[in-house]
């Protein structure tokens, strides 16, 4: 019997190419490429899990900034949501 994957999941096309695809932030990411191999397929969500529970991915989708860097673009955008002086 196979074994599920606890992310993400692998299909096969009519081409016999493989798609991979996952879920994250309430999102379906579709790989970016189709995969020659299952085994391909399956290599490419491992990573994105693996650079998802490092921190280290960037939504393709999103654009490329970090969290640091989405933080300081959201307090830039409006002065009312920079920190006021520490109170004290």
């Amino acid at each position: 019997m196979p074994t599920r994957r606890h992310f993400g999941s692998v299909r096969r096309l009519p081409s016999c190419r493989y798609q991979a695809s996952c879920w994250h932030n309430v999102s379906r990411r579709v790989a970016p490429d189709t995969f020659p191999s299952n085994s391909d397929a399956q290599l490419w969500l491992s990573n994105v899990d693996t650079a998802i529970h490092k921190g280290e991915w960037v939504d393709p989708a999103g654009g490329r900034m970090t969290v640091a860097g989405l933080a300081e673009h959201w307090q830039s955008s409006d002065p009312s949501k920079r920190p006021g002086p520490p109170v004290g």
